[in-house]
């Protein structure tokens, strides 16, 4: 894992980690993130940033972010 990992790890840990209450632990909802995030990021610079930076933000959300907030909060919403 490299330090921008190590980094990506902590900040999520700091701004989600009291709300991930599901049944997936953390540590591999943080990894498939990064993950994800990672290698979309690296399949844009590959192909020539052929699409804005504005553009790539809106697909990591739709694609990345916003399941994986669906996901935590629905969980979250879900404990009595």
């Amino acid at each position: 894992m490299n330090t921008q990992e190590v980094i990506l790890r902590e900040k999520i840990g700091e701004y989600y980690g009291s709300i991930f209450e599901t049944d997936i632990p953390f540590e591999i909802i943080t990894n498939h993130m990064i993950s994800s995030i990672i290698t979309l990021l690296r399949w844009w610079l590959n192909n020539e940033m052929c699409y804005s930076p504005k553009e790539m933000g809106d697909i990591a959300n739709r694609l990345i972010i916003q399941p994986i907030r669906n996901l935590v909060m629905d969980e979250y919403q879900q404990t009595p």
